[in-house]
């Protein structure tokens, strides 16, 4: 028994012709608007008191810009880039540390505990993230394929 399919090509090729009638801009701000919430999270978990927001840590958090990887794809990040003051120690308060790393001393002479503030705030605003970035995309193709209205 054979089965036969057609139109895959042009399936194909429709969506391509789709992502490109959106444009780049628009696919920017759906990843920017989408991270956006990751980001707000991050800050709200880098603080041991919400609602003291101050610290090295919590003015160290980034979006940073979207870039394209070799599979032409879009990616943003979210997080302590390495040009900041605080990279040297993000790792340390999101994954704890033994009290030493190579014989120095690390935030004291004690082990500290983990107090991770990426992972919680991506596992809980992931989903959230994603419908935002499916809105803004359907927003912006529609506004491509019927002229804005």
């Amino acid at each position: 028994m054979g089965l036969t399919t057609t139109g895959f090509k042009e399936f194909s090729n429709d969506l391509i012709h789709m992502a490109n009638s959106i444009g780049s801009d628009a696919v920017n701000a759906a990843l920017e608007a989408g991270a956006e919430p990751i980001r707000q999270k991050m800050l709200e978990n880098a603080s041991w008191n919400p609602k003291k927001q101050t610290g090295t840590l919590y003015r160290s958090i980034r979006t940073l810009a979207i870039k394209v990887t070799k599979k032409d794809c879009k990616t943003i990040w979210i997080g302590v880039p390495a040009t900041e003051e605080a990279a040297y120690y993000a790792g340390f308060v999101e994954f704890g540390h033994g009290g030493t790393l190579s014989g120095r001393f690390v935030g004291g002479a004690h082990p500290t505990p983990p107090h991770p503030f990426v992972i919680p705030a991506y596992n809980a605003c992931s989903e959230e993230a994603y419908q935002i970035i499916r809105e803004e995309l359907q927003k912006a193709f529609n506004k491509a394929t019927r002229g804005g209205r």
